[in-house]
């Protein structure tokens, strides 16, 4: 049945109504990519009920009457691609979390551990079979495993079982301090050579760092490990953001999307945004995915 509600009031809830959906559509964007923990099902039902609300109310003015029926579509889209986004991940088809799955597979596979599931594969198998089954199975998972790209083993931090060894990766971590003696026990329990019999590298030589480098690394097989220090993860692009919603939504319409550029996309929002500072005089310019006639557009929003 139809409610009665003054036209004033009706646009205050038709705004406050836009407001939510803006809202919940900000909470589902951070729960598809990982901020949030839980969807935003909760907001999502008060959207409901607003709108309901709004179709059973009897509205007088065209304009209030339009913009109710854009938000009811453009409600209806975002319900439909948020609900197909969920069954993903549900059924793990989710590209976002496979990816980022698969780059912890491999993290951990370069780390030499075992993932989380070849860790319960091998607890099951000391449960039933013992120790000496489980450590097997252990060492064949970690041979089984892929090299890290570039080719050969990842690089080691310099250790050796010996007292000499380890003098020996003290020395390259280090950079400095004395040679090692001129001879000494190598690893494999042989006798070393002495700094005269590598390789032509006599005690002048070893006065300066890189024949001492190069006399510690043919002496005990060591070499210094490639350490990359890791970058800062960078924030999220608010304008690549906006192109996955309008090609999300585009496709939802069955619109076609082969023109669709992201570089194309942000040279003309840059353009778009200056355009309108200068004619509303405004500090910023943000833009969102509307729906009008069928058709998905971005409709920019000046801010004082």
């Amino acid at each position: 049945m139809a409610t009665e509600l003054t036209e004033a009031e009706v646009e205050a809830l038709l705004s406050e109504t836009e407001l939510r959906l803006d809202r919940v559509r900000a909470l589902y964007d951070s729960y598809f990519m990982g901020y949030e923990k839980i969807p935003p099902h909760t907001l999502q039902k008060d959207v409901v009920r607003a709108i309901n609300q709004l179709q059973h109310t009897r509205v007088k003015r065209t304009v209030l009457k339009f913009r109710i029926q854009t938000l009811i579509q453009r409600f209806g889209q975002l319900r439909t691609l948020w609900a197909r986004t969920e069954r993903e991940i549900e059924e793990g088809r989710y590209a976002r979390h496979r990816n980022r799955a698969a780059r912890r597979d491999q993290a951990v596979a370069e780390s030499g551990e075992l993932t989380a599931r070849e860790a319960q594969e091998v607890e099951a198998i000391r449960s039933r079979l013992g120790d000496e089954a489980a450590e097997d199975a252990k060492r064949k998972r970690l041979e089984g495993r892929p090299q890290p790209a570039g080719g050969g083993a990842k690089s080691a931090p310099i250790a050796a079982s010996t007292e000499a060894g380890e003098e020996a990766a003290a020395f390259l971590a280090s950079l400095g301090g004395s040679p090692p003696p001129a001879a000494q026990t190598a690893p494999d329990g042989s006798e070393g050579q002495s700094a005269e019999g590598v390789r032509g590298v006599s005690a002048d030589e070893l006065s300066s760092a890189a024949a001492r480098i190069k006399f510690l690394q043919q002496r005990f097989g060591l070499r210094q490990p490639a350490v990359a220090a890791a970058a800062p993860p960078s924030p999220p692009d608010p304008t690549e953001s906006l192109y996955r919603r309008l090609m999300d939504t585009k496709r939802s319409l069955n619109e076609d999307t082969s023109q669709l550029d992201i570089e194309r996309f942000r040279r003309s929002l840059d353009k778009q945004r200056e355009a309108i500072r200068e004619k509303h005089q405004c500090r910023a310019v943000d833009f969102d995915v509307v729906v009008k006639d069928g058709k998905a557009y971005v409709k920019p929003i000046p801010r004082s």
